[in-house]
């Protein structure tokens, strides 16, 4: 036997134990044998989960949309679905906050507004109709299901079964300003639990789904602030409870039933939020873990680190809707950047939330207005991200995340930052941006870029490398308009954005070093401070970013920050 087929052969053996030991692990967790076919469900191919937010795009576009039109209604939800070059492999349907139904339950209370009532007593079940139109059109289908959502559905209207057992809830964001209550269920009750159990099984057992997502991070604020970390062995304790029912049901009807969930993107914020996601891996109580909600830094080394001879798949997610500080609505160039880097570090494929673009055109005949420009710009992340070949040698931008978000209360804004007590997850809370530039000379400000593309491997395929910097001055705004520059449009997320302002001047005193080599001096260019980059002056994955001011300001200026840091790469 020759040296290939030699290594050949000890890595199928290698997979093979790989998968033994998920299946033996995964027995030991829940009482029960782990099927063959479980596993090789487990190990689907999934270049894109497309989590669909139906229930937002079904609650207001199509709220008059009588049941003479529900075709049409299935038609237009399973539409990204039949997009020219997709990748998308297993698309995840999301009704609703999880404490009203828009499918068949006794537990539930039924959402009894907009179409549903009407689709109801003419015996369509929505739920049902576009899982199976889904099915048809050869994807895997999981129901993801926020397990401690807000009561938005209702117009923050508290369900009756909160008001019966107030005992059993928290008003997670007391004090931050809400004029309305929201309030949470407190998983620290098994009351709670037991009924969160219920409401999944009844959904295991009444709908044929490939898989379920358990939501951790959808909103589930699941203990009062401060107290979250005392309570895992609760939650813990109850993913061991669904992992075992769940395999209860695949037993009953005799194919694959997986479990998912998703938590926050590091181990650190998986504590913050009361999860020991440590125990959920080592007791093998899930399939699938998906990473974060809306961030673009994921902590994979920790979370592989953990996952090793598992078999447990990891999905980083980004939400184009409620994204890092400043980059909603952004071009094709950051999804590409993102996803790029995902990739590099081993993701098992790319989980996109939030994409409420769907066909126009099938949307104009239901007179739910969407934009055309937006739907292209969706079909194209469905044909390029899914895939590092297809992400390859095409212009992309990478970026160091801001931290934060733009409402200030669930979430604090970034240049007015306190530190959240309630949750970590969507809060982006260790991000290093906006960062003030030391004003001692001997400082930099350090900050790290991950560049997911190899870029002297491709030196050849390559245009141009751009480093760029979108700086706030608060010096500057006094100054004349002839002395000084008007920045970065967008830089902070409001709605109109500030304007920032450099003074004349800056690209002479401002000094970038990109793995401790000094870059050329950089020119100011429609607000953004640009610096030419050579392939050779960076690396594949993590680079060290220094920024410096050469010359100490007076005692009395307030400090320049950095805004955002960005790497444009160009290719022929």
């Amino acid at each position: 036997m020759n040296r290939t087929s030699t290594r050949a052969l000890l890595l199928a053996c290698g997979m093979m134990l790989v998968v033994s030991v998920h299946a033996w692990a995964s027995a030991l967790a829940a009482n029960q044998p782990m099927s063959r076919e479980h596993v090789e469900a487990v190990n689907r191919t999934r270049r894109i989960i497309f989590h669909h937010d139906a229930g937002a795009n079904t609650h207001f576009p199509l709220q008059n949309v009588g049941p003479e039109r529900i075709h049409d209604v299935v038609q237009l939800l399973v539409s990204p679905l039949d997009a020219p070059g997709n990748q998308i492999d297993s698309v995840w349907y999301d009704w609703c906050e999880g404490n009203h139904a828009v499918w068949r339950s006794e537990i539930l209370p039924p959402l009894a507004w907009g179409a549903y009532p009407g689709w109801w007593e003419a015996g369509h079940d929505i739920v049902d109709l576009v899982l199976n139109a889904a099915r048809q059109r050869g994807r895997e289908v999981f129901f993801t299901y926020r397990i401690n959502g807000g009561d938005h559905d209702f117009g923050l209207r508290i369900p009756p079964i909160k008001l019966e057992h107030p005992e059993w809830t928290h008003d997670a964001y007391a004090g931050l300003g809400y004029d309305k209550k929201h309030i949470f269920w407190n998983f620290a009750f098994k009351e709670v639990r037991d009924y969160k159990l219920a409401v999944l099984r009844e959904l295991a057992e009444n709908y044929d789904f490939d898989g379920i997502s358990v939501d951790w991070c959808s909103g589930a604020v699941c203990f009062p602030p401060g107290e979250q970390w005392l309570h895992r062995n609760q939650l813990t304790d109850f993913m061991r409870r669904v992992r075992r029912m769940m395999l209860d049901v695949e037993k009953q009807r005799g194919r694959p039933l997986l479990l998912a969930v998703r938590v926050p993107e590091n181990i650190m914020g998986c504590q913050f939020d009361g999860i020991d996601i440590r125990a959920w891996i080592r007791e093998q109580l899930v399939d699938i873990i998906v990473l974060g909600i809306r961030s673009s830094e994921v902590d994979f080394n920790a979370f592989r680190s953990l996952a090793m001879g598992t078999g447990i798949k990891l999905y980083p997610s980004f939400d184009y809707v409620h994204t890092s500080d400043s980059y909603d609505y952004t071009p094709i160039e950051y999804s590409r950047g993102i996803y790029a880097n995902w990739w590099q570090q081993g993701a098992d494929g790319g989980y996109m939330f939030n994409n409420y673009h769907l066909e126009p055109s099938l949307a104009a005949k239901l007179d739910a207005s969407r934009s055309k420009q937006g739907w292209e710009m969706e079909c194209q992340r469905f044909r390029e991200i899914g895939d590092p070949q297809t992400l390859a040698f095409l212009d992309k931008v990478f970026f160091v995340q801001r931290r934060g978000y733009m409402d200030g209360i669930i979430v604090p804004k970034p240049e007015d930052w306190w530190t959240p007590r309630h949750k970590y997850t969507g809060t982006n809370m260790f991000e290093a941006l906006p960062a003030a530039i030391p004003d001692d000379p001997r400082v930099d400000r350090l900050l790290t870029l991950r560049v997911g593309d190899d870029v002297n491997a491709a030196r050849d395929r390559i245009e141009k490398l751009t480093l760029r910097l979108a700086l706030l001055d608060p010096e500057a705004e006094q100054l004349p308009a002839a002395d000084r520059y008007v920045g970065v449009a967008g830089a902070r997320r409001h709605n109109p954005p500030p304007s920032l302002y450099m003074a004349r001047g800056i690209e002479q005193v401002i000094e970038v070093r990109v793995n401790n080599v000094l870059l050329e001096r950089g020119h100011v260019v429609e607000g953004w401070l640009l610096f030419p980059v050579k392939p050779e002056q960076l690396a594949l994955g993590d680079n060290l970013i220094g920024v410096r001011m050469t010359e100490r300001r007076p005692d009395s200026a307030a400090p320049i920050s950095i805004e955002k840091l960005e790497l444009r790469v160009d290719y022929r």
